[in-house]
């Protein structure tokens, strides 16, 4: 078919140039689309997980204030119920009768500072502002530090202790202040779970020639329900908030430091919390 030349002299005036090079034109301008698309496409995804992560930070803000204000329920509710004992009942008292009411009190009040402490400290560690300060410490002077403090304290603990000194040095590289606050808290756990008066038995193990574990093991069983949900904190992702504050804090704790913590059941049937940490060279 001939195409009349008045026709293609019309055409070329409309779209002037080579056809090779409108192809060339057209091709350019559809991979241009296809990056700005792409690109499109990447910024939606940018922008979902942005929000996921914004949704994230808000639950686990709201899961660490109710953790918070469930910790510190407690104590308060201690302070305040003694206190107001006091001051109604102080002319009708004796002074053994005021001095253990106001131990009671006392203890309200270290619990609570504990407590804000560990939750400054955790929330420091996970937003990157608080760094570990190792040093050489000997894990067995930790423990039996934390025992002998949480002896005397005899109207606010609940347990005896026994603490077995080990054949081997405990030597270890840690921060002592964050390593002294996973025992106690540790520790408080098992009194707060177990019945009135328990023992618990505290010991240590070398495994595998260059680590160490701390085991705290109370004479009584545990519901498995109560292991189940303790096992399942402890295992939870690094980022994965748990519920208590206290093993939240000796988690993320043990983990910096390279480190395992973990619940089991002895062969006697008795619950077995433990953590790992790896001797020092001194050690």
């Amino acid at each position: 078919m001939l195409i009349p030349a008045t026709f293609k002299a019309e055409m070329q005036k409309d779209f002037p140039g080579n056809p090779i090079e409108l192809q060339a034109e057209l091709r350019r301008a559809r991979e241009a689309l296809a990056r700005e698309s792409a690109l499109r496409k990447e910024r939606e995804i940018e922008l979902k997980e942005a929000r996921e992560t914004i949704l994230q930070t808000d639950r686990a803000r709201s899961e660490f204030l109710s953790s918070l204000s469930h910790e510190l329920r407690t104590p308060l509710n201690i302070v305040q119920g003694y206190t107001e004992y006091l001051i109604e009942d102080t002319p009708n008292l004796d002074t053994q009768e005021i001095i253990e009411n106001l131990h009671r009190i006392a203890g309200g009040s270290r619990a609570m500072l504990e407590m804000v402490t560990g939750a400054v400290d955790l929330a420091r560690m996970e937003c990157g502002a608080r760094h570990l300060s190792p040093e050489e410490a000997d894990l067995f002077l930790l423990a039996r530090s934390v025992i002998a403090e949480l002896d005397a304290r005899p109207l606010a603990n609940k347990a005896r202790f026994q603490l077995v000194k080990p054949d081997f040095y405990t030597h270890v590289r840690v921060d002592t202040a964050l390593m002294t606050q996973v025992i106690r808290f540790l520790l408080r756990h098992i009194i707060k779970i177990i019945p009135t008066g328990g023992l618990i038995n505290c010991r240590f193990v070398r495994r595998n020639g260059n680590m160490v574990r701390f085991l705290a093991e109370p004479d009584s069983a545990l519901a498995e329900e109560t292991i189940a949900a303790v096992r399942a904190r402890f295992n939870a992702q690094p980022t994965e908030r748990i519920k208590g504050l206290g093993l939240s804090l000796c988690r993320e704790v043990i983990l910096a430091h390279q480190g395992s913590i973990q619940v089991d059941t002895a062969p006697n049937g008795n619950t077995v919390y433990s953590f790992d940490l790896r001797l020092s060279t001194a050690a």
